[in-house]
């Protein structure tokens, strides 16, 4: 919930609802403290995703959603079409042999870090994007 939170930029200190799918059932305890720890109003139980809200799969497979506005769509585009050229430039050094063969290995496995980092990053953009019916 608070990675869904950080993308669709929601401040920490504010109070909202959101929505879970767990995969195994949650007792009434065991929802108060998620309540508690991502600072909601209320969480719901749903049993299919809702449409059109951004979504977060936590390490057990549980999914969160989060209804939000139309700015948070624009921003991902934003963020994904600077993701994209940033990977771009990347993936071009890095098939270049000249770079490659003549760069100390030091700068070029810092390339792949970066190349792999920026192709990371756009697939969560990208599927943030396919959550919320924007992709």
């Amino acid at each position: 919930l608070r990675n869904v939170r950080a993308v669709a930029k929601v401040p920490p200190s504010e109070r909202i609802r959101a929505s879970i799918r767990p995969t195994s059932p949650l007792t009434d305890e065991q929802r108060a403290l998620v309540r508690g720890f991502a600072r909601l109003e209320a969480l719901d139980l749903v049993d299919t995703p809702p449409d059109g809200q951004l979504r977060g799969v936590a390490e057990g497979g549980d999914e969160v959603f989060l209804a939000v506005s139309g700015d948070v769509v624009s921003d991902l585009e934003r963020q994904l079409a600077k993701v994209s050229k940033d990977l771009s430039r990347s993936e071009g050094k890095l098939s270049n042999p000249k770079f490659v063969d003549n760069a100390p290995e030091n700068i070029v496995a810092k390339e792949r870090g970066i190349r792999d980092e920026l192709a990371d990053r756009k697939a969560k953009i990208e599927e943030s994007l396919r959550s919320l019916g924007a992709a």
